[in-house]
């Protein structure tokens, strides 16, 4: 399914679409195909194949150029500059798409002069590189590396090659990573840890694959070429199944639950703010894991430990995204009164803190291809879906809110699709728990194990 994940698109303006017509020509002189369509989400989409091409050229100096005026566009646009570049639709001011657009070009041109000149003493052989795209390159459908998002990868893989003993270099490079990796590797397989080996070795062979070397030069610690969204993934799920590997004793991997997919559960309690269980959680994944959705709706993110567990699942089969609906707003989230004490709590809340935390974690885990934001009340989103295979209800419990969820979006579900409902057990949630009773019919109920009373409720829709 298609979704048009945009409210009010900034690029049917005239100034704009001028704008756009520019930076489609700057791009063209990379060789970038330009869009029949003259789009501004598709123009992103390129871009990164530019700077990526820039960047294994040696031109680093010009990508980090223009990256500056992308994260400031991410920054105005409310998102982080992989949805940019990745050709995700977003919603920013017309001015400061102009300006982005402008600003990114002159950057471009300047990297074309500099070829005509030839390369300089610090920046050899830069004149001879060719940037090249075909009709089916990966990078174009891969999110681009915005300068911290590889480091940030790396220093987790980092941690946890320490978390298991392992020494960190002062340098800390991707190479001695992989190096030490390869110790690693072998004191696993001579300690009878022979599982964790194989889930790891299909990502070192795999970003070998992409590299055009062997395992054994990853693992040498040689050096290698490859895009960056490749290493993040290499990065991530070799972490995860590392971490699955030693899982303490306490925490044991449950049952139908990957590791890769456990271990970013129990790094969601542990950074993220919110109220999501274990049981929960891992209710979530298995139902994904299960049922395999491609749509997934979550009203109410806060600071992510319910989408986690969905976006980790479907990192793990491989397809679908999970669309968290969340304003981030004092004003929304107390719009109904539900009760004094409960009002009050959101009322300070600091939302700016938590949707940085959210945004960096998405990132940083390498779940950015999987989850999709729309930073709005979920009254305004629910027009943008056809159909809904997993519903998460989670939003503001006042009575209104709470009953307005499910009339706009458990209608959208699909027949035999999923909805979880968070809060039964609320008096202002009541309401909204009989008109799903009338939609769907109960599959499961997850009950508070100290007062017994149901907290969180799981539909089929009928």
């Amino acid at each position: 399914m298609d979704i048009d994940v945009i409210f009010a698109s900034a690029d049917s303006d005239a100034a704009v679409d001028s704008a756009l017509a520019v930076a489609w020509k700057t791009l063209s002189e990379f060789h970038a195909p330009v869009s029949q369509r003259n789009e501004l989400f598709v123009y992103y989409k390129y871009l990164d194949e530019v700077l990526m091409s820039l960047f294994r050229s040696g031109e680093v100096e010009s990508v980090e150029a223009a990256m500056i005026h992308v994260e400031y566009l991410a920054e105005k646009a409310g998102c982080i500059s992989e949805v940019i570049l990745c050709g995700e639709h977003f919603t920013a001011d017309s001015q400061v798409i102009q300006d982005a657009l402008a600003n990114i070009g002159d950057v471009l041109r300047g990297a074309l002069q500099k070829r005509v000149e030839g390369p300089s003493e610090a920046n050899p052989g830069v004149a001879d590189s060719v940037t090249s795209f075909s009709g089916n390159n990966d990078a174009a459908d891969s999110v681009a590396d915005s300068g911290g998002a590889l480091e940030s990868a790396l220093v987790m893989a980092w941690q946890t090659l320490s978390g298991i003993g392992v020494s960190v270099p002062q340098s800390g490079d991707l190479f001695a990573y992989f190096k030490a990796l390869d110790d690693v590797l072998v004191a696993l397989t001579r300690s009878g840890g022979v599982a964790a080996v194989e889930a790891a070795m299909p990502h070192v062979e795999y970003l070998a694959g992409k590299a055009d070397c062997i395992p054994a030069v990853i693992l040498g610690g040689r050096q290698f070429t490859a895009h960056p969204q490749v290493i993040l993934e290499a990065l991530a799920n070799i972490g995860g199944a590392l971490r699955g590997a030693f899982v303490t004793p306490a925490e044991q991997l449950p049952e139908g639950i990957p590791a890769e997919v456990f271990a970013l559960i129990l790094e969601a309690e542990a950074k993220l703010a919110g109220w999501c269980s274990r049981e929960k959680a891992l209710v979530i994944a298995r139902i994904v894991l299960q049922e395999r959705p491609v749509t997934c709706v979550e009203i109410g993110v806060f600071g992510g430990r319910s989408l986690v567990p969905c976006a980790a699942a479907l990192r793990h089969i491989g397809a679908g995204a999970i669309y968290g609906i969340e304003a981030w707003s004092p004003n929304v989230a107390i719009e109904n009164a539900t009760n004094d004490v409960n009002d009050e709590w959101w009322s300070k809340v600091d939302f700016a803190q938590i949707k940085r935390a959210f945004y960096q974690f998405v990132a940083e885990t390498n779940l950015t291809q999987h989850v999709r934001v729309i930073e709005a009340p979920s009254g305004r989103a629910a027009m943008l879906f056809d159909e809904i295979d997993f519903l998460h209800i989670d939003g503001s419990h006042s009575v209104l809110n709470a009953a307005q969820d499910v009339l706009l979006y458990a209608s959208r579900v699909r027949s035999g699709g999923i909805v979880v409902f968070d809060d039964v057990n609320w008096q202002s949630t009541a309401p909204a728990r009989e008109l799903l009773a009338a939609l769907c019919d109960t599959v499961a109920v997850l009950k508070d194990p100290e007062s017994g009373l149901d907290i969180c409720a799981v539909f089929r829709r009928r």
